[in-house]
């Protein structure tokens, strides 16, 4: 058989991507709790994966900050304190500093990062992602704006979710 010419209509996405898409939406509806444990096979049963994927998102959810990993002794959703949520705060303007090349890029940043604290509507959270991204394409560097994109989730959710009720 030739192969087609043509590319699929669809582009396929990694089970791995899927499970770890599936697993942000959970924890930033507040649908996992912080500090609640994650196990793999609850999450296979939960998302009909194998635990190959599982881990692996997993993995790139920990690498991202959202997650807390001891090896042979638990996988669990970070537990941010007080002085996490501040940090966040501090390290989301920072970024927005480093990323904004006009006055109005930064005003736009920081219009979406001074509502984060405490607020646990997603869309404060996404409004601020899609923004990250808007601005890093105008910003030149794919590669500074991805980098950043990297840690964006871990600081979010710190943002978001440290408050006194959330505490260790």
């Amino acid at each position: 058989m030739p192969i087609p010419t043509t590319t699929p209509g669809t582009p396929r996405q990694l089970l791995r991507d899927t499970v770890r898409t599936s697993l942000r939406t959970a924890i930033f509806s507040g649908a996992i709790e912080p500090g609640e444990r994650l196990r793999d096979h609850d999450i296979s049963a939960w998302l009909d994966a194998s635990r190959t994927p599982v881990r692996e998102a997993i993995n790139d959810l920990h690498r991202t900050g959202l997650i807390d990993m001891k090896p042979n002794k638990y996988t669990a959703l970070i537990n941010p304190t007080t002085t996490d949520g501040n940090d966040a705060i501090t390290g989301l303007h920072l970024m927005a500093q480093a990323l904004a090349n006009t006055d109005d890029d930064l005003a736009l940043l920081t219009d979406r990062i001074d509502p984060l604290p405490g607020n646990t509507d997603p869309a404060a959270s996404d409004a601020l992602a899609q923004a990250v991204h808007d601005v890093g394409a105008r910003c030149g560097s794919t590669h500074f704006a991805n980098a950043l994109a990297l840690t964006l989730d871990g600081l979010l959710y710190r943002a978001r979710f440290a408050t006194p009720t959330h505490q260790l």
